[in-house]
Order: structure tokens, then sequence, then C-alpha cells
């Protein structure tokens, strides 16, 4: 059983609930292998530390939170193709991938067994972190380490490579920054980004 996670805090955008479903919905069409779908949100977020804003992804890593293979993923995905071979393969998005010259990890889609990277969660102290981890959540995994990058074509950038096409062998594209899936209703994210 794999556990699929994302994290919805503080209602993101505005429109929590339906990226949340439209999430769901996409996984469960590109998704062989029987999974379970759990959300981070308010109610259910990391006891006993003070972690907000995007530093709540930090939470996936808390020990004994899940159990198996768990795959993340951003709300703001768009599911284009099958998960398949990104639930087979651990690791995160490495930057390099896309292009940039230092190897900085992107924290929008990540692959892990419960257990590891543990040190994510236990590791990190908000009073040292918020101060030298200006990027937020995903300069402290980069600085934490320990991760194998994903298959170079699965995990796409829509701003760097998807503006236009979805490139052959994505199944995943990433909606950092703006425009929003929501905001977007020409060209091929409306195919892709939807519940039904």
């Amino acid at each position: 059983m794999i556990t699929v996670a994302c994290v919805n805090w503080r209602n993101y955008l505005g429109y929590g609930q339906l990226y949340v479903d439209t999430l769901r919905a996409s996984v469960a069409r590109h998704l062989k292998y029987p999974h379970r779908f759990e959300v981070i949100e308010d109610a259910n977020g990391p006891d006993g530390c003070e972690l907000d804003g995007w530093w709540v992804k930090l939470a996936l890593f808390q020990p004994g939170r899940f159990k198996g293979r768990v795959l993340y993923l951003d709300l703001d995905s768009v599911i284009v193709g099958q998960l398949d071979e990104l639930v087979e393969n651990k690791g995160i998005i490495d930057m390099h991938d896309w292009g940039w010259d230092a190897h900085h990890l992107n924290s929008s889609v990540m692959v892990w067994d419960a257990g590891e990277h543990e040190r994510i969660f236990t590791g990190y102290k908000p009073a040292v972190g918020r101060f030298f981890c200006v990027g937020g959540d995903q300069e402290w995994i980069t600085q934490v380490g320990g991760w194998e990058p994903l298959p170079k074509q699965t995990v796409r950038s829509y701003r760097y490579h998807s503006m236009k096409a979805v490139q052959p062998g994505c199944s995943v594209v990433t909606m950092h920054g703006h425009p929003k899936p929501h905001e977007i209703t020409d060209g091929w994210v409306p195919q892709h980004w939807r519940i039904d």
C-alpha cells in the first residue's frame, strides 16, 4: 500500500478543498498501485513544534507518521501521465536537471520509504532554520541531503518546460510560482487538472 500525501495548510490559496479533490482524482486516474491519500492540514498538523507555511512540509518526515512507500505531491501539481515509475523510484527533483548550475533540491515531488530522511523533521530548529534557510523548506532539505534524483523526464516545471505542451515521458508538471492551475483556462492544463 502506497501513501500519497499532500499539504493543505490554511486553505491553500482560498481553494484548498478544490485542489485536494482535484489531486486525489488525478492520482486515482494515474496510479495503478493500491494507495491511500492523506492530507496534512490544520486539524492533523505536526504536534509540539513551531511549523507554519511552507515549513509544514517538514512534518512529512515526522517519525511514525507514515508506513511503507510515500509519494508526496504539492497541491498545485498537474498529473499528466502514469505515476507508476515515480513510486518505483525513490528520490526528489534535482534542479540541476532543470538547467540550474547547482544541485538544489525542489520538494514539489518526493518519493521515499517511511523512516528515511527523518532528520529533516527532527533536526530542524525554527529559530535557526528560518534565519539561515531563507529559501524555505527546500533549502533546508537540500542542506540535509541524502536524496537521489527522480528520473529526469518524469517531473517537469510548467514555467521552465511545459507552457506550450507536455514533454514526452512526463508524469507530473509542477506549477511553482504563477500561474496556478485554477487560473489557466486554455491549453493543455484544464484537460488534465480536473476532478472527473
